[in-house]
């Protein structure tokens, strides 16, 4: 018992000892405990992303008699306009909707959803995905795990197209549709 408390005063008295030896140097104890910090490590946000979710919120701000696909191109151009340091054009932001409607489109029960919804243009199919792609992450990533079907209740079905027809990649150029080369 003797021996435990003798161990116990010696490591006492080393820590008093370099508590001593620091504050010589002009060190505290407590400023050599403060260097010692650990990061945040923060995720990285998609760029695309980002503008839609403020698009997003921007259109859910407004009253639910003016949520209507003008007010969303409306707030869709707001925010691009805010934020082109962000995004870059609207060429990009547009080509990024096409792309994630696309994959939506995929979906094994869109086509028999929007059809049975009395959707049955691939126009007007276009333009629920786009609207879909508005309505966020979340909403866009449980379509793709569990299909449309399950969400038609909470969605509203737009039958216009949210990007205008300059940013679409099947319109056609010139006021014709562009043919192969070897057609020429």
């Amino acid at each position: 018992m003797a021996e435990n408390n003798a161990t116990a005063q010696m490591g006492t008295q080393v820590n008093q000892t370099a508590a001593n030896a620091n504050s010589e140097n002009g060190a505290s104890t407590q400023t050599a405990s403060a260097e010692v910090k650990t990061s945040i490590r923060r995720r990285k946000i998609d760029p695309m992303q980002a503008i839609n979710t403020m698009v997003l919120r921007k259109f859910k701000n407004l009253p639910s008699d003016m949520q209507t696909c003008e007010t969303k191109r409306s707030c869709i151009n707001a925010v691009l306009a805010s934020h082109k340091e962000k995004c870059g054009d609207a060429a990009r932001y547009y080509g990024w909707i096409l792309y994630q409607a696309s994959l939506v489109k995929r979906t094994f029960d869109f086509k028999s959803v929007c059809e049975q919804k009395g959707l049955t243009s691939e126009e007007e199919q276009q333009a629920v995905a786009e609207h879909l792609i508005i309505d966020g992450k979340a909403v866009c990533n449980n379509i793709r795990l569990n299909g449309l079907a399950p969400f038609t209740g909470n969605i509203k079905m737009y039958r216009d197209r949210l990007v205008p027809e300059e940013y679409r990649f099947d319109t056609p150029v010139n006021g014709k549709k562009e043919e192969g080369a070897a057609n020429e």
